[in-house]
């Protein structure tokens, strides 16, 4: 009967980190991402972004969703390189009240070159924490952020870097 019980809680368990790391896939003709099946994707440009999606909520008192969201800028016509795009962002950034940036870091990876930033800044009556990532390709400014409760970042990071880290421009 014992053994019984371990095969049944090893069966669970394995079910429900399965169901944990399933994915969706929201694709455009200049991009795709994944996401977690239990997150919630807005597509109809809410805050003008692309997309973005959310965590569900932890609890009926709950009344912020942590989210990954995209928003593109066309840059046609201006001099925008990723030095000048990051270095304006991060003005930007700063001046949030309570704005800080926590780390600021150029990556170059599989041929693409990217700025990330982690920040936390007070917004709407919320101590704020995200993550940054900015990629300038064929004039056009990608800008992918996480967002979530300063006390919860670290709770949803681990879902959140794989939902940034799935992004692929086409």
């Amino acid at each position: 009967m014992k053994k019984y019980k371990t095969i049944l809680i090893f069966f669970f368990f394995t079910l429900n980190l399965i169901s944990q790391n399933k994915t969706e896939v929201y694709e455009t003709d200049n991009y795709f991402i994944k996401y977690p099946i239990d997150w919630n994707l807005n597509s109809s440009g809410i805050g003008n972004t692309n997309f973005a999606v959310t965590s569900p909520l932890s609890s009926k008192e709950d009344g912020f969703s942590e989210n990954v969201n995209l928003i593109i800028q066309d840059l046609k016509g201006m001099k925008f390189d990723l030095d000048r795009y990051t270095s304006i962002s991060k003005q930007q950034l700063l001046s949030i009240p309570k704005g800080e940036i926590l780390d600021s870091k150029r990556i170059r990876t599989e041929g693409l070159e990217y700025h990330t930033l982690t920040f936390k800044g007070f917004l709407e009556n919320r101590n704020l924490k995200g993550k940054q990532i900015y990629i300038i390709k064929n004039k056009k400014a990608y800008v992918l952020t996480y967002t979530a409760l300063e006390k919860d970042y670290e709770l949803y990071l681990e879902k959140a870097n794989r939902i940034l880290k799935s992004f692929k421009l086409k």
